[in-house]
């Protein structure tokens, strides 16, 4: 028993550096589920935002078309930055129809 205790022991001495990572990094189970949850979580606050913002830009889009194919070009003037404006045009604007470009 003495010769096999002394060759792991020798075993563990020649091995520490990696013996001693295996135990420090230990891998945990719960703390890398709420890691993927986060990424996961992150990602898909990042497509909503795009998809929110495509889909902003889009109905701007149909609004100003709405607006220039009725010579309203003033109107189209007045809500460039102007978000105030820019509701009161699409508020307008979903009263008279939806937009077919969706």
């Amino acid at each position: 028993m003495y010769i096999i205790e002394e060759i792991l022991a020798d075993f563990l001495r020649k091995q520490r550096a990696e013996v001693f990572e295996m135990s420090v990094l230990e891998y945990n189970e719960e703390l890398h589920l709420k890691n993927v949850h986060q990424d996961g979580y992150e990602e898909g606050v990042v497509i909503g935002e795009v998809k929110g913002e495509a889909k902003g830009k889009a109905e701007i889009n149909c609004l100003y078309s709405w607006l220039r194919s009725l010579n309203r070009t003033d109107d189209i003037l007045r809500a460039v930055d102007n978000e105030a404006v820019q509701n009161e045009l699409l508020e307008e604007y979903h009263k008279a129809h939806t937009c077919d470009s969706k």
